[in-house]
């Protein structure tokens, strides 16, 4: 007697939908919106945006990870969880390692950006957090990364 046969996975529709709406979140993050909020006097900057941040980083020695990650991370660390959750929602022998891998570079893109943004707040000399006064940009770079990780471990659908 044999064991009836497991139906073969079909693309993972849900896992790529998460994937490309963490990925929006993350291009709308890095493109549209402030990270911080201003300030106030004669060389006042209205609002802080990913592009400040990558100015101000350019130029900056001593920041380290804040560098890499507003010059180069980022974008890398938000193509890769694209292309590797992408494919862990196809139906492949390599499915489960990629899913782990996509998962770990979703989280990775939500570390990278909390100890950028961390480096660049402690490298003021002041008290400040990560997170204080962060704006919808900071917000949606983190909640984008960790939601296109979950889209990458939901993985290929069984059909029944």
């Amino acid at each position: 007697m044999t064991a009836p046969a497991r139906p073969a996975p079909s693309i993972g529709a849900p896992g790529i939908a998460l994937v490309v709406v963490g990925a929006v979140l993350v291009l709308i993050a890095f493109t549209a919106l402030d990270w911080y909020p201003g300030s106030a006097g004669p060389s006042a900057v209205a609002h802080i945006t990913f592009s400040d941040l990558h100015r101000l980083t350019a130029d900056a020695s001593g920041v380290g990870i804040a560098a890499a990650y507003f010059g180069w991370l980022a974008w890398v660390l938000l193509i890769l969880v694209i292309v590797v959750g992408f494919a862990a929602n196809l139906p492949t022998r390599a499915t489960n390692a990629l899913r782990v891998a996509g998962f770990v570079l979703g989280l990775a893109g939500a570390a990278a950006t909390y100890l950028a943004l961390a480096k660049l707040a402690s490298a003021g000399g002041g008290s400040r957090g990560a997170f204080d006064h962060a704006k919808a940009g900071v917000w949606l770079a983190v909640v984008g990364y960790l939601v296109a990780a979950a889209g990458a471990v939901i993985g290929p659908v069984r059909r029944t």
